[in-house]
């Protein structure tokens, strides 16, 4: 194990069991908001939220990045070279 004077950057985000801090605190006020507010149907809503944005796989994707790299992939024009540059 290396030891530094100065600790390295991070290069990749924190996740906590396939979240980020901001998407885990989003999902907990909506989840609070809808008991408290006794409005029992909106827990419906950070149901999804976490579905669609937990990262099974490695900490890297969720549902939400594959489907946007799925339809960029199917939908958005694509422009190939020899060289690799755009």
């Amino acid at each position: 194990m290396d030891k530094y004077l100065v600790p390295p950057r991070l290069t990749k985000k924190l996740i906590y069991y396939g979240l980020t801090f901001t998407e885990m605190l989003f999902i907990a006020v909506t989840f609070v908001f809808a008991f408290v507010a006794k409005l029992y149907f909106l827990v419906f809503v950070p149901a999804v939220i976490f579905v669609l944005s937990v990262r099974i796989v490695d900490g890297e994707m969720n549902i939400l990045t594959y489907g946007k790299k799925v339809y960029n992939y199917f939908f958005k024009t694509q422009s190939f070279s020899s060289l690799g540059d755009d």
